[in-house]
């Protein structure tokens, strides 16, 4: 029973989770995903790893309530997102994820909170294409 629901939430956490293999120099590739990701704040960034993980970032998001889809007032949600690089041979693996959180009401004690919630498939594929484009400015190719 444990096995089966590590193996949900596993798959589950690579849901939204673009990649792209890239012939460029790792150093470009690396410039470009911190240039990319300016924005939002960075809470790790291990070249050697591969690794660039922000931090949380809120952003307001247009949701509706009942049966008459009334307008949740202040909706918001909040995401981060991780960069991996990985060097394989001449070419490098980008792997670009998110995860997200939903402000909501969850009643009790706590009234609201933040809950899991599925990461946007727009926002990643968005990103993911902002970080090619750059780097095929800079001479690099998708493989």
């Amino acid at each position: 029973m444990l096995f089966v629901a590590s193996l949900v939430s596993g798959c589950a956490s690579l849901a939204g989770v673009q990649e792209h293999y890239l012939v460029c120099p790792y150093d470009t590739l690396w410039d470009v995903s911190l240039e990319t990701l300016k924005e939002r704040p960075i809470a790790i960034q291990d070249k050697a790893k591969g690794l660039i993980e922000t931090g949380w970032t809120e952003v307001p998001v247009a949701r509706t309530y009942g049966a008459f889809n009334r307008d949740i007032a202040n909706a918001k949600d909040r995401t981060k997102v991780s960069v991996t690089l990985r060097k394989m041979d001449d070419v490098t693996k980008v792997s670009l994820g998110e995860m997200r959180e939903r402000w909501k009401f969850r009643g009790g004690s706590r009234l609201y909170g933040w809950d899991p919630a599925d990461p946007s498939e727009e926002d990643t594929a968005r990103l993911m294409q902002l970080l090619t484009h750059k780097l095929k400015e800079r001479g690099c190719t998708l493989s």
